[in-house]
C-alpha cells in the first residue's frame, strides 16, 4: 500500500481531529528522523499509523486485543486505552500491509515505552 493509500484508509477510519494529529506526528517524526539518524520513511509511516487503532472505543479495546492474541495485564484491563498501541502494531499488518517489524515495534511502544527502545521507537 502506498503512503497516499495509507492516508486515505486512515482518514476514513479516524475522527478528523485524530487524523490531523496523526499527520502532524508523521511530519514531526520525519523531522526528528533527520536529527537522530532514523530512516525517514519508517519514521513517516510509524508516525502516521501510530494511532490507527484509535478507531475503536475504549470499551472495545480488550475484545480487539483478545481477538489478536495480545496479552492483557491488570493495568491494561483497568485502562484499556493503553491497548491501542499493541492493537495498532498488529493492525498495520492487517489493514495497511506494513510488514516491517521495526515500524510495528515503534507503534507498540508509543504509549508506555519498553526496554531497549530503538531510536525509531523513541
Amino acid at each position: 500500500m502506498t503512503l497516499e493509500q495509507m492516508q486515505a484508509e486512515l482518514e476514513a477510519s479516524l475522527k478528523p481531529s485524530r487524523f490531523r494529529h496523526s499527520l502532524g506526528v508523521s511530519e514531526t517524526a520525519v523531522k526528528l528522523s533527520h536529527h537522530f539518524g532514523v530512516d525517514e520513511e519508517k519514521a513517516r509511516v510509524a508516525g502516521l499509523l501510530h494511532d490507527c487503532a484509535r478507531e475503536f472505543r475504549n470499551e472495545a479495546m480488550v475484545e480487539e486485543a483478545e481477538k489478536r492474541g495480545i496479552a492483557i495485564g491488570e493495568v491494561e484491563r483497568s485502562m484499556p486505552l493503553l491497548l491501542h498501541a499493541d492493537i495498532g502494531a498488529v493492525r498495520v499488518r492487517e489493514i495497511y500491509g506494513v510488514e516491517d517489524p521495526a515500524i510495528s515495534q515503534a507503534i507498540a511502544r508509543h504509549t508506555v515505552g519498553g526496554a531497549h527502545m530503538t531510536p525509531l521507537d523513541k
